[in-house]
């Protein structure tokens, strides 16, 4: 079928273009924040809140009411309907996931459990937090790319410019880069939780 519906493909190419800014660049970003910072300020965690909820998020929400308006206008003229295909029931479950981890970060952090016997001393509420966060982000990259390779074809009717590729793989290979560079934090940040736990066995409070 031919859609040839400039309202249809102008809201295809906005949802595209803001779900792959807030999946594959600001909320990598927002990942990053925590891994590079928490050394350097106590602050982090609210640095990592807002840019996570209230950078990324108006975005990624606005990028999924555009798509589900393309569709919906499908739908009235014969067109494709919503959840329809793979892409469609993807995005709904990264939706639903991200909203989830964002209430799975608040509650790891204001909720506080004895973490000594977990693994590198985080509680298993930390642990899936951290887990769930980085699969989100590399099903995000897979289905970005089904996005630009499929869908844009059926909404767009063109073959998606040569660009979106190659920014979609320089992101795919930056982003975990940036990511395991953040390592080399990991001993000052052991360093200073173990000073932190220390301080608290023997009645001080963490500085603010």
């Amino acid at each position: 079928m031919t859609f040839d519906f400039d309202t249809v493909q102008h809201e295809a190419r906005v949802h595209a273009t803001l779900m792959s800014i807030g999946f594959i660049i600001l909320l990598p970003v927002g990942i990053l924040i925590p891994r590079y910072a928490r050394t350097f300020t106590n602050n982090w965690f609210y640095f990592h809140v807002a840019f996570q909820f209230f950078i990324a998020g108006p975005i990624i929400m606005a990028g999924f009411a555009m798509g589900y308006m393309a569709v919906q206008q499908t739908v009235s003229l014969g067109g494709v309907t919503n959840w329809s295909d793979a892409h469609m029931k993807m995005g709904l479950a990264i939706f639903i996931l991200y909203f989830v981890q964002i209430t799975l970060g608040l509650f790891s952090h204001l909720i506080k459990f004895p973490s000594s016997r977990f693994l590198f001393h985080r509680s298993p509420q930390q642990l899936l937090h951290i887990a769930l966060g980085l699969a989100i982000i590399g099903m995000s990259f897979y289905q970005v790319r089904l996005g630009y390779q499929v869908e844009w074809i059926t909404f767009i009717q063109t073959i998606p410019p040569p660009s979106v590729n190659r920014a979609w793989m320089a992101l795919v290979i930056v982003m975990p880069i940036l990511y395991v560079l953040g390592f080399a934090f990991i001993p000052r940040q052991i360093s200073q939780e173990a000073a932190t736990r220390e301080n608290r066995r023997n009645g001080f409070k963490e500085a603010a």
